[in-house]
């Protein structure tokens, strides 16, 4: 018979490995972080809109690694408050507006081009 201690290093080996492979919380806020800066560094925002400090900055990484983004310039609950950059967990957390004009910009960033388009929102 097996040791009590040999069944639970054995056992709990594929659980340590795979938590050892993870990315840690402040990895991710950096790694988020980083791109982020990288997007706002390459975006160029419409005619008509205000500077980006002005917007509270949306961002979700969709399953191609394409990043997803709406930057909002009045307040929104669950959203980021202007000034702020939040990253969305979810699809469902994503806000869309079809007439925001400038106060709602879509953002989309490439990585494998490198190339951030924004758009204002239907009328301005």
């Amino acid at each position: 018979m097996k040791s009590f201690w040999t069944l639970v290093v054995f056992q709990s080996l594929p659980t340590f490995l795979l938590l050892g492979c993870s990315e840690s919380a402040a990895e991710k806020k950096a790694r988020q972080a980083d791109l982020a800066d990288k997007i706002e560094s390459l975006v160029e925002l419409p005619e008509g809109s205000g500077p980006i400090e002005s917007y509270g900055r949306n961002y979700q990484i969709e399953d191609d690694g394409s990043v997803r983004g709406f930057y909002l310039s009045f307040p929104e609950p669950d959203h980021a408050k202007i000034g702020e950059i939040r990253w969305l967990e979810s699809s469902d957390d994503f806000l869309t507006v079809l007439d925001g004009g400038c106060e709602y910009i879509a953002v989309i960033y490439n990585p494998q081009s490198d190339d951030v388009s924004a758009e204002c929102s239907g009328v301005q």
